[in-house]
């Protein structure tokens, strides 16, 4: 992963300091919001500062997504047979700082952030049934959690909707399209390692899904990283742009990541969540 926060947070004010413990009560943070709005930089350096498990549901469509390109499936029928395989056969990691996904024993971390897997993942998850078991799956890690934050699609509506503190992150495509597109211009080879601190996570290899044909079933997906052209598949999934009741919106369009993470910090130490 390119972009790895540093792991003092010296940016964090002192006086929110007090709120972050070894062993404190439980706590579940659940963040949603638009492609490359940037909802993992922020859930991975809470899950460091306030000792959280981390779990970006994103990773598991992902997954999946890259399992149908390597198989070649071309039905939405054998697209939900592997879903349903899928959490017999993927190991996750909960750690923030280097987030890990072995299929089969296979490690295919690195390939599972690019711009083909970009591509094809909205087309992937936008199927009901897949979506229903892999939200079964996310369920169940949450409950085996005490202290978790998740970010993803539904994570605060369907997925955690009890969690103690649900955030909706919200920024303008034109900046959430520079962040996807230095997120593609390095996974290419194309770009360096200084990134906009909002971006989502980068992989740390140029490695890609090859000798793969994308998905022939109706869900066409887009042909670029477009995050309209994402978001106009994601819309016929749920709505990533108003926050459902309870659900607390930040837009971090001209906030950086040490701005957007000061906030919630802020909100917890308001609702004396620690």
């Amino acid at each position: 992963m390119v972009v790895k926060m540093k792991k003092d947070h010296s940016f964090i004010p002192s006086f929110l300091h007090t709120i972050y413990k070894e062993n404190s009560a439980a706590l579940i943070i659940a963040i949603d919001g638009a492609s490359a709005s940037g909802k993992s930089s922020l859930a991975q350096v809470l899950a460091e500062k306030l000792n959280l498990a981390y779990l970006d549901t994103g990773i598991m469509y992902r997954a999946l997504t890259w399992c149908v390109l390597d198989q070649q499936l071309s039905s939405d029928a054998a697209i939900i047979q592997q879903a349903q395989k899928l959490p017999y056969f993927t190991q996750i990691s909960l750690t923030a700082d280097h987030q890990t996904v072995n299929y089969r024993h296979q490690d295919i971390t690195d390939q599972l952030r690019t711009s083909e897997i970009n591509a094809h993942v909205s087309s992937v998850s936008k199927i009901p049934e897949v979506r229903s078991i892999l939200i079964r799956w996310q369920q169940k890690i949450v409950r085996e959690q005490a202290r978790i934050i998740l970010e993803g699609r539904d994570t605060t509506t369907v997925v955690a909707p009890d969690a103690d503190l649900r955030l909706l992150l919200i920024a303008d495509s034109a900046s959430r399209q520079s962040r996807r597109d230095a997120q593609t211009a390095f996974t290419a080879g194309a770009g360096s390692n200084t990134v906009i601190g909002q971006a989502e996570q980068i992989p740390n290899s140029q490695s890609s899904i090859t000798d793969s044909q994308p998905p022939t079933t109706n869900h066409q997906p887009p042909t670029t990283d477009s995050v309209t052209a994402r978001d106009a598949i994601d819309r016929t999934v749920n709505d990533f742009t108003n926050a459902a009741p309870g659900v607390i919106t930040i837009d971090n369009t001209n906030l950086t990541l040490e701005q957007t993470v000061t906030q919630v910090l802020q909100l917890l130490a308001e609702r004396n969540l620690e």
